[in-house]
């Protein structure tokens, strides 16, 4: 049937709308896409909810009426079974879907855990309100089914995107609270906790559906607490108190015990046994509702003692430490150190997370002495990333060696379990409890109360399992361990519990207070008072008591008159430090008040503060300049108290000072003043209450009178260049004037003020110029330098270039170059490669330089003057030498033979610059020859030459700038006639492998070209290089055999075609099948040698060899491939091979085979007659070969015989004869592969 037409499957595709629409909020639509999303379940809730008949329900409905899906859809009636795996129904025989470890990943199958819990609440709020809306369309209905449809709806607006059922079932819970103050969540939380989905159940990850925990419990809690007292002294009291609370459930004689440890002594609160040590509570709560149950215990004297580390485990070496003793399966599992992680550096103990079966122990090598009486604790720190709800880690110990094991779980009192294992079936820990999934990147602590073994040697074990499945998600997936202590630590462990009226357990809450020493209070006493103190204004001043007594606390307080004293806010140690004390603080007092807890007080002596004025420069130092011989004086002007002063001189600038014996007043003076003091510094030392205080360097200039001691000197310039004259001074800061003498008396040089004189581009208007210097300074004094002589001479300058030349080898060639200037020289140089480095010529050392005879390998070079005046070296351009060789022919004409009507070509080779050509021809022999107009190149070219030309004489005129009239070689011109084939090429038959020719004779030829053809003469193509009257053929191969070749003769008159020859190649033999041995002959039988073998014309010879192969002889007439012989017992052993001869083969010879007959039966030693008496035994022997045995019976006399059964060995046993026996006669029968032999 059509869907469509199906109301619960059109409401649940719509309900598909809704889901999506309202979870996550009104931003987003697409929320239902995780792995654990409820999609499919609440559109199966809104298929129920609107199509149920609310009219005609009543309170147990949804007991005894189960609803299905699709039953119309599925062609069912209304009571069918529908599509889904159960009815709906709250019933649990009908629909027992659960919330599990693992929930189903297909959709359909998990919605229907979802909607199974949805139905209970709707019934459960039902029946709580008492009321159905029998129109679930009317929103201002009243009833049970309406509360919870509109509890649905909200709860999906109000749950997170991607959720989980127990985000799913918060929100209900939430919505329950926003719009009903919570009155229905005892019935909600029913519905869930009875599909396991209770108190403490987990999702894990909404987008996994493999790490669920479920839980039933109905969320009945106890917490027992003991007013956060955390320590405790021996003799005090704990008060503790349970806290008892039951949201939906009624608590009926429900009994609360907690079971005292002998350390404490109960004292009053509860039912208190003295035998079991045992306080209990009979609790009887309504549901809704919180009870406390206290009671009150001391803390037995002597219970303390000091804390003892009896284990412990840090892991700082890279190997397993020994403690530890790895038992693991596989070993890729093994326990390991691994500097990965670590609670405490630099390693940790690690196994992996394996995707195998692993069962990883980890147990502490010997025993562990846990002292009698006392509660020893157990505290590791780790970390885990494992396959959520499959895979994790458990700790065990054992107390009689490492035999039996249990679990320390129970025992845990913080970082406990967090989670229990699935039911694979390939994990050792399947179903226990344990850690697993990811506890993320921080280390958590793990404690476990070991009081109970307390008196016993112990074995402690970490032990991982994993099923064959996935790992954990992490770069680093497995467990790691550190920091593994067992101390012995004095502690009240109480643990309380809470039991149903049937003792069953419902919850418990732990709960350890240490147990401290006691000590004793000692009254305060002041042992040293605090003493007067001064200080400089500015700096810190302290004050400091001595105190005895038990933890003293200090009170420093302050007095400006003496009389009255107030606390100094924050002063509560026994130091009182005052910073940067003030004038105003000069004479106050302080004291200090100290008290304890004893309690007791005591007050300290007063002891007062002096502050002193600490120096001050208000007028510093000043600079002072004065001449050689003279008086220096420096001041300093200073505030403070108690000043004294040191003066102090630097004479290196400052880096270090040293005291000036005797000036220790505000006044420096420094006299008679010389050159060396020049540039010292002075400063002053002011020594008051805050120490020294320096004041600023003032310098010292001396000035000297001024010196000349070193003149300027006379100066040598060439024109164009700079001339400078220098003056060495001394004296104090000299000034310069520089003065010149033109010929008429010394005058001031504009600017010329400094030490050095410089004359730029000198002329030889300056030539004979006289300079000196006027140098003063501010003492006053002067001086007149000698005067020093300028001499300018003139720079040479080229005012004419080499020019290039060009002349025949032999000749001579110039250059000249023309210069101005004084005093010049001149160095001609030569470049052979183009002008890149140029060589100076030996002796060229004239403005012209002449070069006799050149040689033509002088061709190119290049040729400069270097001209040297004052002003250095100068280049001039270069000039190019060119030379010309004479005309030289290199290659003659040669003679040309062609046909009439064809051109002939004639060519000259020669060498030589700017050549010229004339060809000549001569019609008398050579007697006189005559220009041919225009053939003027090294080529000449006779177009359609005739027979008139023939033996016509052919040469060229050749000359150049350097010879001219140069005759070549005459050469010939020679006409031929038409060619003629006289010998036709012939048919040729070779062996392959060998060489084959062909030939033909022809008269006039000029040219041969040989042709090929494979394919009888239908088409032809050039043999490579066969070009003469003989083709030859290398190695023929068989491939070429039927060839036909002929040759294309090219001669005047036009081309020639001889006939066709044929190749014919014959193969030479080859065996490709050699004759194989012939086994397991009967004589008499005939046995055949075959070969095959390719080649021409083969014949066959058979030879057979008696004597292993060392003689053979021709078997007559035996002379095909195929030798078929008749055998013969005295054949065993013959050698048969074939001789092969053919037209290019001559005794090819084959393997040889063997033939090989079987041997026939014998009988060596027959059978004897036997005599025996009757009831003994008899027996029969036989020696045979080459056959089987079957022993025979004849009771005939030897007429018939018969086999005897199992007779098959060489010996016939009888046993027992009898007289019936007697007479019979045995035979034995050989059977071999070809024959029978009878004994």
């Amino acid at each position: 049937r059509d869907g469509a037409a199906d109301n619960g499957v059109v409401v649940h595709e719509y309900g598909h709308g809704v889901s999506n629409r309202l979870t996550g909020g009104p931003s987003q639509a697409a929320c239902l896409q995780n792995d654990e999303d409820m999609g499919e379940g609440w559109s199966d809730y809104l298929s129920l909810m609107y199509t149920q008949d609310w009219a005609s329900s009543n309170l147990n409905s949804g007991f005894v009426t189960p609803r299905a899906i699709g039953t119309f859809a599925s062609g069912q009636l209304p009571t069918g079974p529908g599509i889904r795996n159960q009815k709906y129904s709250t019933d649990l025989s009908v629909n027992n879907l659960m919330y599990k470890a693992t929930i189903p990943d297909e959709s359909h199958d998990r919605g229907e855990i979802w909607c199974a819990v949805l139905w209970d609440m709707t019934w459960n709020i039902i029946n709580q309100v008492g009321s159905i809306n029998p129109n679930l369309f009317n929103a201002a209905g009243v009833g049970g089914n309406s509360i919870a449809l509109k509890l649905v709806m909200e709860g999906m607006k109000l749950q997170p995107c991607s959720p989980g059922f127990i985000d799913g079932r918060n929100a209900i819970l939430q919505a329950d609270q926003i719009l009903y103050g919570g009155l229905y969540s005892c019935s909600i939380r029913e519905a869930f906790r009875r599909r396991g989905m209770g108190l403490n159940a987990s999702q894990g990850s909404s987008d996994n559906v493999t790490d669920q925990i479920p839980d039933f419990s109905g969320g009945v809690g106890v917490v027992l607490s003991q007013g956060g007292m955390i320590e405790v002294g021996e003799g005090q009291n704990i008060v503790y108190t349970n806290t008892v609370s039951s949201p939906c459930v009624t608590l009926t004689n429900y009994i609360l015990v907690d079971t005292l440890p002998t350390n404490v002594t109960w004292q009053s609160g509860g039912t208190y046994d003295p035998g079991t040590r045992v306080v209990s509570w009979v609790v009887n709560l309504p549901a809704g509702s919180t009870q406390t149950y206290s009671f009150t215990v001391t803390v037995n004297n002597g219970s303390y003692f000091p804390t003892t580390t009896l284990f412990e485990e840090t892991v700082p070496s890279s190997t397993l430490p020994a403690s530890f003793t790895n038992t693991s399966t596989p070993t890729a599992g093994n326990w390991r150190v691994s500097n990965a992680a670590s609670n405490s550096a630099p390693n940790s103990l690690f196994t992996p997370n394996l995707e195998v079966a692993g069962d990883q122990r980890l147990s502490s090598t010997n025993n562990l002495a846990l002292p009698a009486g006392t509660s020893p604790r157990l505290s590791f720190w780790h970390r885990f990333d494992t396959e959520t709800g499959w895979d994790g880690g458990v700790v065990e110990i054992s107390t009689n060696g490492g035999t039996v094991w249990r679990d320390l779980g129970d025992a845990m009192t913080i970082g406990s379990y967090n989670g229990t294992l699935g039911p694979a079936l390939t994990n050792a820990l399947a179903g226990r409890n344990a850690f697993t999934g990811n506890s993320g990147t921080s280390f958590m602590n793990t404690v476990a109360s070991l009081r109970n073994y307390a008196g016993q040697n112990i074995k402690l074990r970490f032990r991982f399992g994993s099923d064959n499945n996935t790992a954990g998600a992490g770069p680093n997936t497995g467990w790691f361990v550190d920091d593994i202590r067992v101390v012995n630590q004095a502690v009240v462990d109480m643990r309380s519990a809470l039991y149903t009226n049937g003792n069953v357990l419902v919850n418990y809450s732990d709960t350890t207070t240490i147990i401290v020493q006691q000590t004793v209070c000692t009254d305060v006493a002041i042992a040293t008072q605090p003493a007067n103190s001064t200080a400089c204004a500015g700096a810190n001043a302290t004050f400091t008591v001595s105190v005895t007594g038990s933890a003293p606390s200090y009170q420093w307080q302050v007095s400006t008159d003496g009389v009255n004293w107030n606390n100094i806010s924050g002063a509560t140690s026994s130091t009182l430090t005052l910073n940067a004390v003030t004038a105003a603080q000069n004479n106050n007092r302080y004291r200090v008040l100290v008290n304890n807890a004893c309690p007791s007080n005591a007050t300290s002596g007063s002891a007062t503060l002096t502050v002193s004025t600490p120096a001050s420069i208000t007028a510093q130092p000043a600079d002072v300049t004065a001449c050689t011989g003279g008086t220096a004086t420096f001041n300093v002007t200073a505030t403070g108290t108690g000043l004294s002063y040191q003066w102090q001189v630097s004479t290196d600038g400052g880096n270090n000072y040293t005291h000036i014996t005797g000036a220790t007043s505000a006044t420096l003076t420094v006299n008679p003043l010389t050159a060396t003091h020049n540039g010292n510094r002075y400063r002053v030392v002011i020594t008051s209450c805050a120490g020294t205080l320096n004041s600023n360097a003032a310098v010292l200039t001396v000035n000297e009178a001024v010196a000349i001691t070193g003149q300027p000197t006379n100066q040598n310039v060439c024109s164009g260049n700079n001339a400078v004259f220098m003056v060495v001074a001394s004296g104090s800061s000299p000034t310069y004037q520089w003065q010149v003498n033109t010929g008429s008396g010394f005058t001031n040089i504009a600017g010329a003020t400094s030490a050095t004189l410089t004359i730029t581009g000198v002329t030889a208007a300056q030539d004979n110029n006289q300079y000196r210097v006027l140098v003063s300074n501010g003492c006053p004094s002067n001086a007149t330098s000698a005067a020093a002589t300028l001499s300018v001479s003139v720079a040479g300058s080229i005012t004419s270039q080499p020019s290039s030349q060009t002349v025949c080898a032999g000749e001579n060639a110039s250059f000249t170059v023309t210069a101005t200037g004084t005093n010049l020289s001149y160095q001609w140089q030569v470049s052979t490669d183009g002008g890149t480095t140029y060589n100076d010529i030996a002796g060229a050392n004239a403005a012209t330089y002449t070069l006799s005879a050149v040689p033509f390998s002088a061709n190119g070079n290049r040729y400069r003057a270097v001209v040297t005046s004052c002003s250095g070296p100068a280049n001039s351009n270069a000039a190019t030498l060119t030379v010309n060789e004479a005309a030289t022919i290199t290659a003659q004409p040669a003679n040309v033979t062609a046909c009439a009507g064809e051109n002939a070509t004639f060519v000259i080779t020669a060498s030589g610059p700017g050549l010229t050509y004339q060809w000549q021809v001569s019609t008398n022999g050579g007697s006189t020859f005559t220009d041919i107009a225009g053939q003027n190149s090294a080529t000449l070219t006779l177009t359609a030459i005739t027979g008139g030309m023939n033996n016509n004489q052919y040469r060229v005129v050749v000359g150049n700038a350097c010879v001219s009239g140069l005759n070549s070689n005459a050469a010939t011109l020679n006409i031929s006639a038409n060619a003629s084939i006289s010998s036709q090429p012939a048919p040729t038959t070779v062996c392959a492998g060998t060489d084959a020719s062909f030939s033909v004779s022809a008269t006039g030829a000029v040219g041969y070209q040989w042709q090929v053809s494979t394919n009888g003469g239908t088409t032809w193509s050039d043999v490579a290089g066969a070009t003469t009257g003989t083709l030859s053929l290398s190695a023929v191969t068989a491939a070429m055999n039927n060839n036909q070749y002929r040759v294309q003769v090219n001669g005047c008159g036009g081309g020639l075609t001889s006939s066709s020859a044929s190749l014919t190649v014959n193969n030479s033999a080859t065996i490709t099948t050699q004759p194989a041995a012939q086994n397991s002959i009967c004589p008499g039988n005939t046995a055949t040698f075959s070969v095959v073998v390719s080649g021409t014309s083969l014949t066959y010879q058979w030879q057979v060899s008696t004597d292993n192969g060392n003689a053979w002889t021709n078997i007559p007439s035996e002379t095909n491939s195929t030798l078929s012989i008749v055998t013969s017992a005295a054949m065993e052993g013959n050698q048969y091979r074939v001789v092969i001869n053919g037209l290019c083969t001559v005794d090819l010879t084959s393997n040889p085979a063997t033939l090989n007959l079987v041997q026939a039966p014998a009988i060596s030693t027959q059978p004897q007659s036997v005599s025996v008496c009757e009831t003994g035994n008899a027996s029969f022997t036989v020696s045979a070969t080459n056959g089987t045995l079957q022993w025979e019976a004849s009771t005939d006399g030897g007429t018939t015989f018969s086999p005897v059964s199992g007779a098959t060995s060489a010996t016939l046993s009888i046993s027992n004869v009898t007289q019936a026996m007697h007479d019979n006669r045995y035979r034995v029968v050989v059977t071999g592969s070809c024959s029978s032999l009878t004994s």
